[in-house]
């Protein structure tokens, strides 16, 4: 047996940071997730429509989806545990705004 500790069982590991940022730091910078991401989704609707002459329904869920895939992109040019620690707190935050309101703001 290995005498490495498992990444995930340690108590400063990914899953534990992103949930302290999600419900710490940036939930007090930037609001709650589904008021944040349903603005951000307003604004990235308007924005298509605007350059492209379409509607584009863009869902806060999408909002978050989306903000990892740029996360994706930019560890596949620099791998950083902040990468991973903001993928994890946008998956986090697509079962928030997932969830009816009142479950979601609890």
């Amino acid at each position: 047996m290995s005498d490495r500790i498992n990444p995930a069982l340690k108590d400063d590991n990914i899953a534990v940071k992103a949930i302290e940022i999600v419900h710490g730091e940036r939930n007090a910078h930037y609001g709650h997730p589904i008021d944040n991401h349903t603005a951000t989704a307003a604004l990235w609707q308007a924005f298509l429509r605007k350059r492209f002459g379409v509607l584009v329904v863009v869902t806060p869920r999408d909002v978050c989806m989306l903000n990892m895939l740029q996360k994706i992109c930019r560890d596949a040019h620099e791998p950083k545990e902040d990468n991973l620690v903001d993928i994890a707190g946008y998956a986090m935050n697509a079962e928030i705004v997932s969830l009816p309101d009142n479950e979601a703001r609890e």
